[in-house]
């Protein structure tokens, strides 16, 4: 007992601060391109893509031997109060749903496929026309939005530089609404001063399987011996700023640092302006740039940035830059006083006694509209239990509004990542990506929405766990690796959301999922995806007449549906009996427009089938 109270001691004085106004960091001159390139994707065969079998290594941040006892602690907790090895089967239920609607899981399917390497690492994005970038630490990978693999290569060859290391990770992508591009951020990741690059691409169209151009920047921007770590990226009117840690070749943390580059120079394969941020006031470890929520971008000038800190606090540090990098830019910093908050044990998982790493409470995700920053983390939601904690921050009063989900004593929720899941740039609606393991079912990944006032849906199963995972194991954690992150992107020209999750597979390694996440209906509260597929629509796309073939494990009364893209009922089909086994219905398209559509079917107002269908001439 002595033990636990020192560790949660140690666990409270970590990150209090008062709130203040300062000079937030030093900016650097001008700084040199290493070396630019352009490349494009080989078109190649589904059936022969190498990949990559690697793990990468964790490096520490500050205070992190207090973490790792205070995670230790909290599993041991969880252990004492509930056998979590034995745990009975879930009832998702139990997450306290106050919302009357939740999210619509749309086209879904396995996506970058892996060979034991860890963490994945997931990242995804999606432009306005339909494709998909999607990456997790070995490979790039594109789709079509119906789900159809266009083409992809292993991020060392997508370089093909000699010059580079030859182990490359931490990738992460976003669409750049405004200019309709893509951009791509990689690291090599070899742990060394001497060759740590920062490497940034700009697609040179709107096609990501299309020519690139990139650019290495150095990753010891102040030639201390240092390399970069932790990467995270968003963009502005102007600019990329892409935020990471420093390390010492020694392994020993060093500083947060922002790098500030023009976008015009790479969409336009220019020499690259840029500058770097450091001395950062606030001792961040790992700062997060957000990005407009909806289509656009804010500014010019500037970039809001967070950091929330990784063993917990009672307050957070918010940083802006106030200018182009042409414009003398200042970065002001102001430490957020907030709900507080503390990291959590580690997780267990169903058939096994190995255990998933939980991370810790450092804010990776998150998205800025209307004058509001939402990010996530996971931290302690009661008795060690991981949870989601989402956050609505207010620039202009500097005002915090803290929303916890999750199920203490029943599932840990770990590795959040949030987008805007409105039309409207006033409704603060979102939807959260996450991945969920307990001792009671295999690692899984899953959505949920938090409405305007707050409210939150009960989550969705994206992908099942087909197995445990036993092959990533950190000695000095304890457990194996889980995350780093879930991916998650919005599709600008509509309120669909895009994920990317892990999920462990049958041979005991992670896997990727992506799946279209679309606004739920008033009433509908859950769709039991973990269902098997009972219902098929064709033809589809449908000009005419079109038949729906259902199978049905029960006998029972349904209702069935088409919904527009907005989650708006258009059409109720047929409300009324069905017989167990197969029923087929034949309906005409009537007045339909041409679009796309939701043909769904519900019992007792939840979706137990759904299929997209297409409206044609």
């Amino acid at each position: 007992m002595k033990k636990t109270l020192q560790i949660l001691f140690l666990l409270a004085i970590v990150g209090l601060s008062v709130t203040a106004q300062s000079i937030g960091g030093h900016h650097s001159g001008p700084m040199p391109v290493i070396k630019s390139g352009t490349m494009s994707i080989e078109n190649i065969d589904p059936q022969w893509r190498a990949k990559l079998q690697h793990k990468i290594s964790e490096n520490d941040g500050p205070n992190q031997d207090v973490l790792n006892a205070i995670k230790a602690e909290k599993f041991n907790i969880k252990k004492q109060n509930l056998p979590v090895n034995s745990m009975a089967a879930s009832d998702d239920n139990k997450e306290k749903s106050t919302a009357s609607f939740g999210p619509v899981l749309g086209v879904n399917f396995q996506g970058n496929s892996n060979t034991q390497g860890c963490p994945q690492d997931n990242t995804i994005a999606i432009s306005n026309g339909g494709l998909i970038a999607s990456l997790v630490n070995s490979d790039i990978e594109y789709y079509n939005s119906s789900g159809a693999y266009i083409n992809g290569m292993t991020l060392v060859n997508f370089y093909n530089d000699n010059t580079l290391s030859t182990f490359i990770c931490d990738p992460k992508v976003i669409y750049d609404p405004q200019a309709d591009r893509f951009i791509f951020y990689s690291q090599t990741c070899d742990g060394s001063s001497a060759t740590s690059r920062v490497i940034i691409s700009f697609s040179n169209t709107n096609d990501p399987s299309g020519l690139w151009t990139y650019y290495e920047l150095t990753g010891n921007p102040m030639n201390d011996g240092s390399w970069f770590d932790y990467p995270k990226i968003a963009v502005s009117t102007d600019e990329v700023f892409i935020t990471g840690n420093l390390f010492y070749d020694a392994g020993t943390f060093n500083q947060s640092v922002v790098y500030q580059i023009k976008k015009s120079d790479g969409y336009s394969q220019l020499s690259l302006t840029w500058q770097y941020w450091s001395n950062i006031s606030g001792s961040p470890f790992t700062i997060l740039p957000v990005g407009n929520g909806q289509s656009g971008n804010y500014g010019p000038p500037g970039i809001h940035l967070v950091n929330t800190f990784s063993n917990g606090g009672s307050s957070f540090n918010y940083y802006y830059i106030d200018n182009n990098l042409s414009n003398s830019p200042t970065m002001t910093y102001y430490s957020i006083p907030t709900t507080a908050y503390s990291v959590a044990g580690h997780a267990s998982q169903s058939g096994t006694t190995h255990i998933l790493d939980n991370g810790d409470c450092r804010a990776m995700n998150g998205f800025y509209l209307n004058g509001i920053i939402h990010f996530v983390f996971c931290c302690d939601i009661g008795s060690g239990w991981n949870g989601i904690n989402y956050n609505r921050f207010t620039v202009l009063n500097q005002t915090n509004a803290s929303y916890s989900f999750g199920s203490a004593g029943n599932f840990d929720y770990c590795y959040p990542a949030v987008a805007s899941i409105s039309s409207s740039s006033t409704d603060k609606s979102v939807a959260i990506a996450f991945v969920r393991s307990s001792g009671a079912i295999y690692p899984e990944t899953r959505v949920v929405t938090c409405d305007d006032a707050g409210n939150w849906s009960n989550s969705v199963l994206v992908k099942a766990g087909d197995g445990y995972i036993s092959n990533c194991y950190d000695s000095n954690k304890g457990a194996d690796r889980w995350g780093d992150y879930s991916g998650i992107s919005r599709k600008y020209n509509n309120n669909h959301v895009w994920m990317s999750g892990s999920y462990g597979n049958s041979s005991n390694y992670w896997n990727t999922w992506i799946a279209e996440i679309i606004p739920g209906t008033v009433g509908i509260n859950e769709v039991k995806n973990n269902q098997p597929n009972t219902m098929n629509v064709y033809p589809n796309p449908i000009s005419n007449l079109f038949t729906m073939d259902l199978y049905a494990p029960e006998s029972g009364s349904i209702k069935a549906s088409i919904y527009d893209e907005t989650g708006k009922l258009v059409k109720l089909l047929y409300e009324g009996y069905i017989w167990k086994g197969d029923n087929t219905f034949r309906f005409d398209k009537g007045s339909l427009d041409c679009g796309i559509y939701f043909l769904t079917i519900e019992n007792n107002n939840t979706i137990i089938s759904h299929e997209k269908i297409s409206i044609i001439h």
